[in-house]
């Protein structure tokens, strides 16, 4: 009868996650969605999403408390980037373009570099999106 009880005490819990997802029960308050999603590296997120890079973008490893140590430059053109993650204003970034637009973002994807591995690289650079906002298409992270 044990074995039994853990079944369904397990079905009761993915029949629950499934009405997360299916949209049938409640959601997440916005400050708990962070915590919920998966941590932003390779292993989470191993499929490789194309995007088109409009400049030569630096990459980065971010070492927390707004430091960060420059490892290269993803260069332009249609480059593959993992999953991203809001890093917060201690990393907000800005750039602006030929017209004198300039662009801003707490958003950092996750990919590689010509011989350095997991570098992040700030979603201003990959063609589309909003300031302030994730890249569409790309898997979020935490």
């Amino acid at each position: 009868m044990p074995i039994l009880r853990k079944v369904v005490t397990s079905g009761v819990a993915v029949v629950a996650a499934l009405a997360m997802v299916t949209g049938t029960g409640s959601a997440a308050p916005a400050d708990e969605l962070d915590h919920q999603l998966p941590a932003c590296n390779v292993k989470n997120f191993p499929n490789q999403v194309w995007k088109t890079v409009w400049t030569d973008a630096p990459a980065y490893y971010l070492l927390g408390n707004g430091k960060k140590e420059k490892k290269g430059t993803l260069t332009k053109g249609n480059r593959y980037v993992y999953c991203q993650k809001n890093w917060g204003k201690d990393y907000r970034q800005s750039v602006t373009d030929g017209t004198g637009r300039t662009y801003t973002n707490t958003w950092w994807a996750l990919t590689n570099i010509p011989n350095v591995r997991n570098v992040w690289v700030n979603v201003i650079y990959l063609k589309g999106g909003n300031n302030d906002q994730p890249e569409p298409g790309v898997p979020q992270g935490s």
